[in-house]
């Protein structure tokens, strides 16, 4: 693995259609650290994504590093919320 997926620009939200783009060619562990960055950038904060789902703030700097993976439920919810508040944009 490249290490950890640097999280998007600040200066404009980006799409879910950005980033599944960005998805082509990727490992699974990188396709799911763009997901958690998407849905964190969609929530406000890493602290109110891990609210979100019920888990702690440090689960979701785990699943950001890649040292963990969210399980399947939750890989469902991140999709759910960043999808959520896209439609909110």
């Amino acid at each position: 693995m490249n290490g950890p997926v640097p999280p998007p620009a600040r200066s404009r939200i980006p799409s879910l259609a950005d980033h599944v783009a960005l998805l082509h060619g990727r490992t699974a562990e990188q396709k799911i650290q763009l997901f958690v960055e998407l849905a964190i950038t969609r929530c406000g904060s890493a602290a109110a994504l891990a609210r979100a789902l019920n888990v702690s703030q440090p689960t979701v700097s785990e699943w950001r590093a890649g040292r963990k993976r969210p399980d399947a439920i939750k890989l469902i919810r991140i999709q759910d919320l960043a999808q959520t508040f896209e439609s909110r944009t």
